[in-house]
């Protein structure tokens, strides 16, 4: 799987780049502040709201769980969850495609919701 470092220049890369007509290239580059901890508060996996927001309250802005099985409502295979607006977000390792994960819910904590046309809850 990817590391950190590698996942946060993927992120940037991804951010950078115009993909299209509606679109736009971020002038933006992630970088990691602080030391990468551990948690081990909780079994690993987001089942209710009360562990998301003990979770996302936890020191630092990107936790990595097991799993998420709640993200505003209870459903399972979730790879993401953050507020929008907010500090922090939950994911889930995946392997391909982290940065655009992380990037993804850094723009809800940013304030961006989905657009209506997107195929992601």
């Amino acid at each position: 799987m990817p590391s950190p470092p590698r996942i946060l220049g993927d992120g940037s890369t991804v951010l950078q780049q115009n993909d299209g007509p509606d679109d736009v290239a971020c002038a933006v580059a992630f970088r990691r502040v602080g030391d990468v901890t551990e948690f081990a508060d909780g079994d690993g996996t987001i089942d209710t709201n009360a562990e998301f927001q003990t979770t996302i309250n936890l020191p630092g802005e990107i936790m990595v769980v097991n799993a998420i099985n709640w993200c505003g409502t209870l459903r399972s295979n979730i790879i993401g969850c953050a507020p929008v607006p907010g500090n922090s977000m939950v994911v889930v390792r995946i392997g391909a495609n982290e940065g655009i994960l992380w990037s993804h819910e850094l723009g809800h904590n940013r304030g961006l919701n989905h657009r209506p046309d997107a195929n992601v809850v």
